[in-house]
């Protein structure tokens, strides 16, 4: 009987996590790192759901709902799970890493959170660190301006990191 309620509770807290659109109710979720990471930790599908929780409809999420799943995912999954890695590189990071006019805020919110936690030690983000680097906020800054060359040329630089980084080695 206990398994059978705890089954039911999981399905319920990870439904909520992939429907809810408040950061606040994300982020009380992901406050319990130690309990969420058993519970999701072992769910291999539960990343992509996310992401398509987030890109659903081509509704841009709120920069606070992204960072709330990046935080966790990035951190305390990835410490956990660390085979998902790549999967949370490409579900998560990739959807909102590139920059353009209106996506900067969200970009400079993905990358802020990535180059803080463990994440930015995979393989597949060696060398993104020195790209973004100027991204970022200093502390006490709440913002980054970029003109859109700028823009263009770091996200260009994203791009051919990614894809040298995932080619299939020739030797």
């Amino acid at each position: 009987m206990l398994t059978i309620i705890q089954a039911s509770l999981t399905e319920a807290i990870k439904s909520r996590v992939l429907t809810d659109s408040h950061s606040s109710v994300v982020d009380a979720v992901y406050s319990m790192p130690t309990i969420m990471t058993k519970m999701f930790g072992t769910d291999t599908s539960l990343l992509s759901k996310i992401s398509s929780s987030l890109t659903k409809d081509g509704q841009q999420p709120s920069r606070a709902l992204v960072r709330a799943h990046l935080a966790f995912c990035t951190s305390n999954l990835y410490e956990f799970a660390p085979d998902q890695g790549t999967q949370i590189i490409t579900s998560l990071v990739l959807p909102f890493c590139l920059m353009s006019k209106p996506r900067l805020k969200t970009a400079t919110a993905v990358w802020t959170t990535v180059l803080s936690s463990p994440l930015i030690g995979h393989p597949l983000l060696r060398g993104v660190a020195e790209i973004v680097k100027g991204l970022c906020p200093s502390p006490g800054e709440d913002k980054v301006t970029l003109e859109v060359e700028d823009m263009v040329k770091i996200s260009s630089s994203l791009v051919d990191q990614f894809a040298g980084a995932s080619a299939p080695s020739l030797h």
